[in-house]
């Protein structure tokens, strides 16, 4: 006979599956924004890399999803009657802080935007003159996603009325999962269960913090809307000691990430970012698509942005 645990395990995995395949409409392109050498490592490598969310470029960024978060979760979490959601859920945001300093799992991102021209990403991933576009036939890019392990797309959320609807309505289902079952089968107490109640109340927590981790990859400030951004979102347990972390160097920091190996990269377009020498630049990259098997697939434009050094 399947055990009480087996059964609020499966259903709770049914419930991180399925808000992981919500997807809003794509649009027809999404561009990754890089300097020169990530460029011709994504033509010539069919690499790309993610790099660690706690070392993005928005230093604020974690602070302000995680504090989204935990308000709703607090307050979820408040309101709920004496049972075993209420009993699992006690002191959690300490729980979910040591949680993530000793074992994570850790976000891995991609950052992708729905523009291929914008002056806030030139700055900040241009190069001083050797910025470049990636755009990626989306709904391509999914279907390798799909057949990748751990690997999935979601579209960044600016709005904080949303944001909080969001959450509360995930941390909702997961709460309604546990009821359900208490109807049914009556108190999950440990009285009744024994050590099986432990490890209901482990599921409950891990399924709050797994969904915090995915919403975090999510919210961001709307002061960044114009960004229209969009990421490939991967986590990793037990996080920095995974063999498949790697580190490069940024202006002012190491950074962890993971490189995401998903086969021929549907590659359409390239913009190339403001520069002073926009028509060597357009040679290059033809060469690179020449040599990259890419000739005829991509159409090469240049930024309508004027060059600012």
């Amino acid at each position: 006979m399947t055990s009480t645990f087996d059964r609020i395990d499966r259903q709770l995995d049914l419930l991180y599956r399925e808000v992981r395949e919500i997807n809003p409409h794509l649009p027809t392109r999404l561009f990754h924004f890089t300097d020169s050498q990530g460029c011709i490592g994504i033509f010539v490598n069919q690499t790309l890399w993610a790099s660690n969310a706690d070392f993005l470029n928005d230093a604020s960024e974690p602070e302000y999803a995680l504090g989204v978060l935990k308000e709703v979760a607090e307050q979820t979490i408040s309101r709920l009657p004496a049972g075993t959601a209420s009993r699992a859920l006690e002191n959690f945001w300490p729980w979910l802080v040591r949680q993530r300093q000793q074992q994570g799992p850790h976000l891995y991102v991609l950052c992708l935007s729905e523009h291929d021209d914008l002056l806030s990403q030139w700055r900040a991933y241009g190069g001083y003159g050797a910025g470049y576009a990636i755009g990626f036939n989306s709904g391509e890019l999914c279907k390798l996603l799909e057949r990748a392990e751990g690997q999935y797309l979601v579209k960044i959320a600016y709005d904080r009325h949303e944001q909080e609807a969001e959450a509360k309505s995930v941390f909702g289902k997961i709460i309604r999962v546990v009821d359900e079952f208490e109807k049914s089968d009556g108190p999950l107490t440990r009285a009744r269960l024994g050590g099986e109640a432990d490890l209901i109340d482990e599921k409950i927590r891990t399924a709050f913090l797994s969904e915090i981790i995915r919403l975090r990859a999510r919210f961001k400030d709307a002061a960044f809307r114009e960004e229209g951004e969009w990421r490939v979102v991967q986590f990793l347990h037990p996080g920095m000691s995974d063999p498949q972390v790697r580190f490069r160097s940024s202006a002012n920091a190491i950074v962890p990430y993971v490189e995401l190996q998903l086969g021929k990269l549907p590659i359409e377009d390239a913009t190339i970012g403001p520069t002073l020498k926009p028509e060597l630049s357009r040679q290059a990259l033809e060469i690179l698509c020449a040599k990259s098997g890419y000739s005829t697939l991509v159409t090469i434009k240049n930024s309508k942005v004027p060059f600012r050094q």
